[in-house]
Formats: C-alpha cells, structure tokens, sequence
C-alpha cells in the first residue's frame, strides 16, 4: 500500500484524482476519452479501458469507504481529503467490493469538535482558468461538527479543432459536500456525508494516429502543425456534449466493545451523464466518422457491516464483514456513421433525437438506436486474521466468498420508447441472466529487522482477484444480441509477490 497524508497531496498539487498516477508505483490513472469524469485506471496492468456501464473496474474507488462503482464520474476534484490509500493487488479480504486489481480508498477530513476554522485558496491561470475551493468547519455542540466544502474550476479550452476554429477540451465543474460529525459517548460515532457534482466540460477530445510512411511500423498525430502544436485536431465532432451529474449519501456508526469495534457502512450513489463525440477523430472527407451517443441513468446501494479489532490480548488482529451491493443501469445509446447536428441540444427520449439531420446533408441521420440496462446484486463475506508468530514475524491469512447476480436487458427501438418489431412480428428485445460464485483467498508473511539507523521488513504474500462476468453492451448486431450473445466468463487472476522495504540513514533514505 502507498498512503498520501494531506500535507503531501498539497505540496504536489495534486487537486485532482488524475494526479494520482505520477505519485504511486505501478499505477495508469488518466482520463478516458468522450468525458471529462471517466477514471482509466490500471494497476500492474490490471485494468479496465471501456467506461462502458456493463465492466466492472477491476480497480476499486471508494470515498470514505463507499465504491464508486462506475469509470463515469469517478475522476474528480480532491478537496479536504485527509489522506490517500492506494492498495495493489487482489482485493477482497479487507473491506467493499471484491476488485481484481486493487483499490484507491479516499479518506476525507472529518468534522472537529474544537473550533471554527476553514480554507480558501483562488487559482487563476492561462487560458482563462479560474478556481476556487474552501472549506468551513463549524462546531455546533461539544460532541456535534459540521463541515461544509465547495469547489468550481473553470477554464476555456487549451486544444482547437481546425474544423470550426473552436476551442476544445473546456473545464466546467461545480460540487460541494457537507458532513456531519456525532460522538455522543466513548463508544459511539455517527458520521454522514452527502455531495454532488456538477460537470459540463468539454469531453477530452481523442486524436487520430496514421501510418508514417518514412518509417515502417510507426505511427504519427494526425493534426495540422499551424503553430506546432499537438493540441490541434481536425475532427468532424464540432458539436460535442458531455453533460455529467453525480451525487451521494453515506453513513456510518462505530461501536467500539473494547478490543473491538462494530461498523456499518450505508452507501448511496447516484449517476446522470449525457455525452456525444466523435470516436474516431477523422478529418471531414477521410474515413468514416462514428459518432457516439449515450443518456446513462444509474444509482446502485451498498451496505456493510464490519467487525474489526485485536484478539488473544493483541497477538492477533481481526478484520471481518459482510457485504451487500445493489445497482441498475439503463442508458439509451446511438451510433450513427453520420455527423448529426444539435448534439449538445439532443433531447435523447423524443422525435428530435431519431429525425436528427445529417450535417450539411440534409437527410435523416444513419442511427441505430439500443438500450441496454443491467441489475446486479451481489453479497459477500470476509476475514482476514494476522498473527504475531513471534518478536518479528507476522502471518496473514484472509479468505472471501462472493455471490453475485447479474441480468442484462436489451432492446433495440424504432422511436421513443418504442421497441423495434421485426419481420416475424417479435419485438427485438432480450434478457439474460447470470450467476456467479467465487472464494478468493490471501496468504501474506512478514519479517523485521532493525539496526542502528536502519530498519527493513521482507515479505511475501499469494492472493487470488476476482471480477465477475458481464456483457458485451456495445454489441448491437440485432441477429447475435437476440440469438447468439451469452455472458462473458468472469475474471480470475492469481498474484504472487516478495520484496523488501527499508529505511537508512535515520529514515532520511527509504528503499
């Protein structure tokens, strides 16, 4: 695991989760095409690079240990965050959802008892960039907190598209965030939290390669060096949307029972998002342009019940729970191999979206509307016990079961709402469901040793990951979706790893 307290996050100005990557080993975080909120996200090459809805992140999000199940929406501004935990690997045996490829947990600043105080801080920068961020801590009774933080970040485009002149890749982005703090007693706490965010950026605008012909193998930009810069595209996408609205609830009660604490963790997650771009970037007259519609509406909910603390007076340490997670997606999706007009106008449930002209041509655009919704519910349990088997030895074992079930729903439509009737007179529509189970267990040994002004611990651990099956939701070929398509096979992976940290030098030098 890699932590970044909130004195270091400040000194690297990493005011956003896609700052992340360059500050963690073995970690890809960008952001993905066709929105400005998308996370792509790999961990050792673990990972997933289509934000579609129907792909579960092999790699975990979660904010104040709640997941934020999708890509969309899951990239976003950091502030009065207390630290940064970025786990590698496997996992499943400590807390949330079982993710293959490891986990990014935010912990934000919890609410203080002992005075008023607060942040500000005002950026202005080229391109007309302008953001602010506060935050106000309020103490309302000796064992009652507030905090309340707010953010908007602005800026014009830093790319042009050659076609139109028009600048690309814009920042728009507008979110707050109360929460709440009650420990009426020792043993008990109350913490809540609730945000939203509020996006209207330019989606990232992605860039064509070609062949350079001076060099078999190699490729090259395809853009116009006006003023020698790669920021410039000629892409036939002059009217993109990207329209993302996310939001949330959590609470949290601790118990502690001596050597023992009881958790439960109630997570609500909420999700609108509309965006429209041109996924292949080709110049006006040189190949096909796809365009790319999606109206996604998604909410899932997740609780969890946690049992944590030290056995055997403190020669060992329990972490253990039981995991619930609930979650719906319907998104209406188009592809047209036309350049519609009026993208950031469409109104994707009535007549306009289906009539929508051609650009320049005058004739009905070439799509091919679908829906696709997916449920999923999926229940787990953990354990994961470490050992104190003598003055420098630890021994680690953790086990989970996961049971999860997913059911696809597909149809393809003729107009709002309406569902496409074939030549048999059948409607063309599809559901298919699946279950899965898995036991994912974890084995971890660590030794100390310690000298003067220097201390080191080996390591070695075998885990196993596991991500559920899923379905192809970009397929739309109406004969395979209604006849051929079935469940994608889950993913299971098995990591083995063994190394040595250090200090020297009275910790001034770390290995």
């Amino acid at each position: 695991m890699t932590a970044l307290g909130s004195a270091r996050l400040a000194d690297q100005a990493i005011l956003n989760l896609d700052r992340l990557g360059a500050n963690v080993p073995n970690l890809h975080l960008s952001r993905n095409f066709g929105t400005s909120s998308g996370a792509l996200v790999f961990m050792r090459g673990v990972g997933e690079g289509d934000s579609i809805f129907t792909n579960d992140p092999p790699v975990g999000i979660y904010v104040d240990d709640v997941i934020f199940p999708r890509a969309t929406g899951s990239l976003f501004d950091l502030i009065d965050i207390e630290r940064i935990e970025v786990l590698r690997g496997p996992q499943g045996t400590l807390y949330g959802r079982n993710t293959s490829g490891g986990a990014i947990k935010l912990v934000t600043k919890r609410p203080e008892f002992s005075a008023v105080s607060g942040i500000a801080d005002l950026a202005l920068g080229s391109y007309g960039r302008i953001d602010a961020r506060a935050s106000l801590n309020l103490p309302l009774a000796p064992d009652l907190a507030v905090r309340v933080s707010a953010i908007s970040r602005n800026q014009r485009g830093w790319g042009t598209n050659l076609t139109n002149g028009e600048r690309v890749n814009t920042q728009d982005v507008k979110g707050g965030r109360i929460a709440l703090l009650w420990e009426p007693d020792s043993r008990l706490s109350l913490f809540a939290t609730a945000d939203i965010t509020i996006d209207r950026s330019g989606p990232r605008f992605p860039q064509s390669f070609v062949a350079d012909p001076s060099t078999p193998g190699r490729y090259t930009n395809r853009f116009t060096r006006r003023d020698g810069s790669i920021d410039n595209f000629t892409s036939a996408d002059t009217d993109p949307l990207n329209r993302t609205d996310s939001g949330g609830a959590m609470l949290r009660l601790d118990y502690r029972m001596g050597d023992m604490t009881l958790s439960s963790i109630s997570g609500y997650r909420a999700l609108t998002s509309r965006i429209g771009f041109d996924q292949t970037a080709n110049p006006p007259g040189v190949g096909a342009n796809v365009i790319l519609l999606q109206d996604q509406d998604q909410h899932s909910f997740s609780q969890e019940l946690q049992l944590t603390g030290s056995l055997f007076d403190g020669r060992a340490n329990l972490v253990s729970g039981l995991y619930y997670f609930s979650e719906r997606n319907d998104q209406l999706t188009a592809v047209s191999f036309a350049t519609p007009t009026g993208m950031a106008d469409a109104r994707f449930r009535n007549e306009d979206f289906f009539n929508a002209p051609s650009r320049g041509s005058g004739t009905t655009g070439n799509w091919s509307p679908y829906r696709p919704r997916l449920a999923t519910d999926s229940l787990s349990g953990y354990a994961s016990v470490t050992v104190q088997a003598g003055p420098r030895t630890t021994l680690t074992s953790g086990l989970r079961y996961t049971s999860e079930r997913k059911r696809y729903d597909v149809s393809f439509l003729s107009a709002p709402d309406t569902i496409l009737v074939l030549a048999d007179a059948a409607p063309a529509e599809r559901s298919i469901s699946q279950r899965w189970q898995d036991l994912s267990p974890r084995f971890a040994a660590d030794y100390s040793l310690q000298g003067k002004g220097w201390s080191a611990m080996g390591y070695a651990s075998v885990s196993k990951g596991f991500r559920s099956g899923s379905f192809d939701g970009r397929a739309r070929n109406i004969d395979f979706v209604l006849n051929r398509q079935q469940a994608i096979a889950p993913e299971t992976l098995w990591s083995y790893e063994a190394g040595l940290k250090s200090d020297w030098l009275d910790k001034r030098l770390q290995l």
